[in-house]
């Protein structure tokens, strides 16, 4: 079965979680600088079997967008 990449895009981050082959667990993989992220994310496409990408919505603490 395919892998789900979540994305946690920050003003100068990104985090990036990938899920295990059944799709339960999901587990982060590495924070990345935003300039990077287009060619970290090609390189994890090539290598992993993605059929789905998660952006979240950054929130704060009190659950306002940010």
């Amino acid at each position: 079965m395919s892998k789900i990449v979540s994305i946690d895009y920050g003003t100068k981050r990104v985090g990036v979680a990938i899920s295990d082959s059944s799709r339960k667990i999901a587990f982060a993989l590495d924070t990345i600088n935003n300039e990077l992220i287009i060619s970290y994310l090609q390189d994890l496409l090539t290598k992993e079997k993605i059929s789905t990408i998660v952006v979240g919505s950054p929130k704060n603490l009190v659950n306002k967008d940010n």
